[in-house]
């Protein structure tokens, strides 16, 4: 069971040494939140770094015992987990000074049962409280669908904070890198130990919403420094609270004047506010766009067919995005990216163009907005009518948008798909330095074509993805997943990397992500046949082969030169990054989007 101290065995922790001690201490204040306080501590276990020990501190106040039980259940999976029991219910500042006369790190992360610890999530706010002018941190607040539910603390003037950024896309927030802000608040803060037990904590009487922002500004009136928001660790929240009326009062009688930052923070996040509503909530209007040098910087949302957060990592629609995005802001474009659950989220009233990555997830377009879509797959889900809805369509597949533009009288330009050349380049591995045979993706139902082919030829083959029990031995299987940044390592040194194709997409001409990925790498790539791929021979040349069955691929394998020696691969990689990257994808839908916004 976790270890006990404090009433239930009345003994004191043992010193530790300092140079054992864990530099963060995650503390936990609980009363009757099993359920939440249980998902927390799950996700603590999830995201454990092992090279990085934390303690874990929960706070049982005046818990009942079955409450106390399902904690205790977890300490199978959190051996470091401590249980702390008071048997009579303290309010929070005392709850918390019992606390912190067990924490022995130097920085204590105080969560509120329930939030959820994203990968990653902790040394980022070690890293920034490692500067002695900051004087305490908070991650990045997210919901379900990707949005934020909050950056920081904005101070309307003579009120309590309000949760900054609340609704809009995590890039909204990236400006907040390089500015300080005046207090954090919120279920997810981290302060030294020393200014916690110093100042004793919260005010009670400010409530559990605003307590930490009341300490936060308690803090700043005895030290000189500021507060940042880390970025980098994201924390995701299902129901966030918010003051009561009667909270808030009390906070404003404890700071009548309060800093009052509120209209240069969503200045610079671009928007200018106009007033408040009677909760405090900022009445926003968006600032002219900004020109630089001639090209207007838009506001971009680029809505990306995967899931949000971490369920959406493994996503190659994910991947895709934030690479087209990112050109996009070597444009000169502001760019957010929006996943399927908050496709429709409110906030994008103030966007200027909408850009659909379709896939297998319709969008309804934005008014007001310049709405593209650029279809990339599946194309048998796209709808006449749906096409219609946007101002300009693209298709990854040539075949398929001169086909369809003639069908439905529409203008359906072809844009084929791109790589990233800063990934995917032939000096990331020696040649045939890794896997003899190599296929990334999942098995799909029934496995895939071109990896029963591959085997009835007799080649081993190497896959990473899901779903691949009981279609190839388990030696064969490299894992679920292969990290996006490892691909172009994985491509580059394999001997051999297959690809193929859904069959709507091969016959659409939909040449595949993975075909320019591989070719940009420098790799030998053999491939199924897709319509139009020999108007692509200028490109790939003798690299990419197209395999119509096990026999062309065992002959394929045996003549490992009809790909081309490697300066003749190399070559072919630039000529892929020079006319096929996400930069040059960018800039035709900027010049679409200037286009349509002109008229």
């Amino acid at each position: 069971m976790a270890r006990s101290v404090g009433r239930l065995l009345r003994r004191e922790r043992p010193a530790e040494p300092a140079g054992d001690r864990a530099p963060a201490c995650v503390v936990l204040v609980m009363h009757k939140e099993a359920r939440a306080t249980v998902r927390t501590l799950n996700r603590l276990a999830d995201t454990r770094d092992p090279e990085q020990p934390v303690g874990i501190l929960v706070v049982a106040n005046g818990s009942p015992p079955a409450t106390i039980a399902e904690v205790n259940a977890l300490w199978a999976r959190l051996p470091e987990l401590e249980l702390l029991t008071l048997p009579a219910r303290l309010d929070s500042r005392g709850a918390l000074a019992r606390a912190l006369e067990q924490a022995t790190a130097e920085v204590v992360v105080a969560l509120s049962p329930g939030v959820e610890p994203q990968p990653g999530w902790l040394p980022p706010l070690l890293r920034t409280l490692d500067d002695p002018a900051v004087l305490g941190t908070a991650p990045v607040l997210r919901a379900l669908d990707g949005t934020l539910v909050s950056a920081g603390s904005a101070f309307p003037p003579g009120d309590a904070p309000q949760p900054f950024l609340a609704g809009f896309p995590p890039a909204d927030a990236a400006f907040l890198a390089e500015h300080p802000l005046s207090a954090v608040h919120g279920p997810a803060v981290a302060f030294r130990t020393a200014d916690l037990a110093a100042l004793g904590g919260p005010r009670p009487e400010t409530g559990d919403a605003l307590g930490w922002a009341d300490f936060s500004l308690l803090l700043a009136a005895t030290r000189s420094g500021h507060f940042r928001t880390s970025l980098q660790s994201s924390v995701v929240v299902r129901n966030p609270a918010s003051p009561s009326p009667q909270e808030r009062a009390r906070f404003t009688a404890h700071w009548p004047e309060g800093p009052g930052d509120d209209v240069e923070l969503w200045r610079r996040a671009g928007f200018a506010v106009t007033g408040h509503d009677a909760d405090g909530t900022p009445e926003l209007r968006r600032l002219p766009v900004a020109v630089r040098q001639g090209v207007p910087c838009l506001r971009w949302a680029v809505k990306n067919p995967a899931t949000a957060l971490s369920r959406g990592e493994q996503w190659g629609d994910t991947h895709f995005c934030r690479r087209l995005a990112e050109a996009l802001r070597r444009l000169g474009q502001a760019v957010a990216i929006d996943h399927r659950e908050a496709f429709d989220r409110p906030t994008g009233q103030f966007d200027d163009v909408t850009l659909v990555v379709r896939g297998l997830s319709p969008h309804t377009p934005t008014p007001g907005a310049i709405n593209l879509a650029w279809l990339i797959s599946h194309p048998e889900l796209l709808t006449a009518n749906e096409a219609a809805a946007y101002d300009r369509v693209f298709a990854a597949g040539p075949a398929w948008a001169e086909q369809r533009s003639r069908e439905w009288h529409l203008r359906i330009d072809p844009l084929l798909q791109a790589t990233d050349a800063a990934l995917f380049h032939p000096d990331r591995a020696a040649p045939d330095s890794g896997h003899p045979v190599l296929f990334v993706g999942s098995a799909r139902e029934g496995g895939r074509d071109i990896v029963r082919q591959a085997t009835e030829a007799g080649l081993t083959v190497t896959a990473y993805g899901t779903g691949w029990d009981g279609h190839l031995p388990a030696s064969q299987i490299a894992g679920d997943y292969l990290d996006n940044d490892a691909l172009g390592v994985a491509y580059r040194g394999a001997g051999i990397v297959l690809n193929d194709h859904w069959a709507a997409m091969r016959t659409g001409g939909f040449v595949s992500n993975r075909l320019f990925d591989a070719a940009a790498a420098g790799a030998r790539v053999i491939t199924d046949d897709v319509t139009g791929l020999d108007a692509l021979a200028g490109v790939f040349g003798r690299s990419v082969q197209v395999a119509r069955g096990p026999e062309d691929i065992q002959r394929l394998a045996a003549d490992l030169a009809a790909f081309g020696d490697d300066a003749e691969r190399r070559a072919v990689a630039a000529r892929v990054h020079a006319g096929h990257s996400f930069d040059a994808r960018a800039r035709v839908l900027l010049d679409a989007a200037l286009e349509l916004r002109a008229r």
